[in-house]
């Protein structure tokens, strides 16, 4: 049996208004993700997923409910967890080794150490000879290649992302998606991915979990039964691909919520 390695247990969570009021946003949320596994999470716009993704990575105390990593509180205890969101996280004053060095550097790793990580990671992650330029100086997609170099430079065990690539042109998207199955593949990773895209998480994804309206439970847990590796513009030719991806816009369409 797979070990689980993330654990929402009926996870409930309310938003307070500045007059009283409040606004529920998950219900009794059950899930399971298992070690090495790539969960896709997607729902109509306004349904929670943000503040799901929030609560998975410990950046959010849900209302009720528990979250567990390797079975221990996500609160308690030194996980190495990678978090990438949709918006720009390079420091602007920084050049990318050296925004890429934060987290070690955080966590008081030796200098040379965590240079001489950076420079491996640089150099596999396709940004060699931009190593001591400025964030401005760098194209949308070779930041965002920044960002995810930076959330490995502490080796995590799970990574949390956040539709991280939704802005960019589908060129460069197809590329980095690309770059992300390499990565995960290679490192054993678990990674929890939002998507707003079906086609996105379907091409990425062993399992894609579809959220229900507003207050938001699992509405269905759906397996990605298609091989590995896989080709992110070729996957989509699939009769299996096309199957899927009109099963979920169905299931999220029929959420009726207002899209914004």
């Amino acid at each position: 049996m797979e070990q689980v390695k993330l654990s929402l247990k009926r996870v409930t969570h309310y938003y307070e208004a500045v007059d009283g009021s409040r606004l529920q946003a998950l219900d009794q949320v059950d899930l399971n993700i298992k070690n090495g596994e790539f969960v896709a999470i997607v729902g109509a716009s306004g349904c929670g997923k943000t503040t799901m993704l929030n609560i998975m990575s410990g950046i959010l105390k849900p209302s009720e409910g528990e979250v567990l990593l390797d079975g221990h509180p996500i609160t308690q205890g030194k996980h190495r967890i990678g978090y990438i969101s949709q918006t720009e996280t390079l420091l602007p004053w920084r050049k990318v080794i050296d925004n890429i060095v934060l987290g070690p550097e955080l966590d008081g790793v030796p200098k040379k150490e965590r240079y001489d990580k950076a420079r491996q990671l640089i150099e596999s992650g396709g940004l060699a000879g931009f190593e001591n330029k400025y964030p401005f100086e760098l194209s949308g997609g070779m930041r965002k290649r920044a960002i995810i170099l930076r959330a490995l430079a502490h080796d995590p065990e799970i990574m949390f992302m956040d539709e991280p690539f939704g802005p960019l042109d589908v060129f460069t998207r197809e590329a980095l998606q690309q770059e992300i199955l390499r990565i995960w593949s290679q490192k054993n990773l678990t990674i929890v991915y939002i998507s707003h895209d079906i086609a996105e998480a379907i091409s990425l994804a062993d399992r894609i979990v579809v959220m229900s309206r507003r207050p938001s439970s699992v509405q269905q847990e759906i397996a990605v039964q298609l091989p590995r590796p896989r080709n992110v513009v070729e996957i989509r030719y699939d009769q299996e691909f096309t199957r899927l991806e009109r099963k979920i816009g169905a299931m999220i369409r029929g959420t009726n919520l207002e899209v914004r």
